[in-house]
């Protein structure tokens, strides 16, 4: 028998229950039998929060459209412009997921639980248009420091930033090998560019 509990904690508690279900087995391979069971309640009881599949998903949905407005913030390293973007290419290349996530927040559950799906390409387009910006709001003021305090000395802020935004695409769509061998001279020829300020308007 389900222990009782307050309305919106047995709520929430459905929500991540099929949240870890969508993440694992795709939204078409879980059942609202399966949320009841993960979330140790009956269907029933389910049923009185959520009339169906769809409707939990699309509550999922929009925490996630909220979720991707956050900003990942790139901290400066040693006040130098070029080694932290030196460092975020690396880290990009080193870590299993995705790097501005972790700098974000954001959870990776979730995104995992609403991406999982057949057929949203479109729906998810419409809701990342909806959330923060990576190259205006993360990589640019990172470039823009560099133009300020003289580091980088010539050069648009925005197309570096997009060059750089194209390398870290690379990097995360790559395996690892391949980006060793391909992609880290890309990254050294881009960073001597910057320091010998060959990046021209």
């Amino acid at each position: 028998m389900h222990k009782r509990i307050a309305k919106e904690d047995r709520h929430e508690q459905l929500l991540n229950a099929a949240c870890e279900l969508f993440a694992k087995k795709g939204f078409d391979g879980t059942t609202m039998k399966d949320i009841a069971a993960r979330a140790g309640v009956t269907p029933p009881l389910l049923n009185q929060h959520f009339n169906s599949k769809e409707d939990i998903y699309s509550e999922l949905y929009e925490r996630w459209c909220e979720d991707v407005k956050k900003i990942a913030v790139i901290p400066i390293i040693d006040g130098s412009a070029i080694a932290t973007i030196e460092n975020l290419l690396k880290e990009e290349l080193e870590q299993d997921s995705w790097y501005f996530e972790k700098l974000s927040g954001r959870d990776v559950l979730l995104d995992q639980a609403v991406r999982n799906r057949v057929g949203i390409s479109k729906l998810l387009t419409a809701g990342l248009k909806r959330g923060s910006d990576v190259v205006t709001d993360s990589i640019l003021p990172v470039v823009q420091f560099g133009i300020d305090a003289g580091e980088i000395r010539r050069g648009d802020a925005k197309a570096i930033a997009n060059i750089i935004w194209t390398i870290l695409g690379g990097l995360r769509n790559q395996r690892r090998n391949f980006a060793e061998r391909f992609y880290l001279p890309t990254i050294y020829m881009l960073l001597e560019l910057l320091k010998n300020d060959c990046i021209n308007n």
